[in-house]
């Protein structure tokens, strides 16, 4: 059989689905001329790195601010607190887009959202020292909640969307127990 031939009825067999792609890459694979693709255990290996890099960095930032908490100012702890979430937050979008970054991009935005909740506090407080607590978590986490939303929308990953729900079930409870004035 001529090539021509051979590689039209391969194309018509598989736009009419009389031969599935699998059936194909299976006589490719019995022939000896596909190799079965194995998954990169450097990149997997990468992305756990990624992972404890980012736990190492909260679990930093947080034992900066509790051990500094007295000798910081509003302007420092706004600085290691919202200034932290933001720029994470910033970088996960960045990183987002980057060429095979997307594990550090899930790492920085399960910073950015674990650490902007705090950095809202503290400058909610400043601002209102006296308001109530049910109305200050009702505040964050609508914030957090929109944040998450449009990160999500941004990128469509995984951790924004965890957090999503996340922020959405600690809205919906602060606003039911405000509303039933439970708590």
């Amino acid at each position: 059989m001529e090539k021509q031939t051979i590689l039209s009825a391969l194309k018509e067999g598989l736009t009419a689905k009389t031969i599935s792609e699998g059936e194909v890459k299976g006589v490719l694979h019995e022939a000896g001329i596909m190799q079965e693709t194995k998954k990169n255990s450097s990149i997997r290996l990468s992305k756990i790195l990624y992972i404890i890099g980012g736990l190492i960095v909260f679990i930093g930032i947080i034992v900066l601010i509790v051990q500094n908490w007295t000798d910081l100012g509003f302007v420092g702890r706004l600085a290691v607190t919202l200034g932290v979430g933001v720029v994470a937050y910033i970088a996960a979008i960045f990183f987002t887009f980057g060429n095979m970054q997307k594990a550090l991009a899930n790492t920085f935005y399960g910073l950015a959202y674990l650490v902007l909740p705090i950095g809202f506090y503290v400058l909610i407080d400043r601002g209102a020292p006296n308001m109530d607590g049910m109305i200050l978590q009702i505040i964050i986490s609508g914030a957090m909640f929109v944040i998450a939303v449009a990160g999500y929308l941004i990128t469509r990953m995984s951790v924004p969307l965890l957090f999503t729900f996340i922020n959405a079930t600690w809205l919906y409870y602060v606003v039911i127990i405000k509303l039933l004035d439970i708590g």
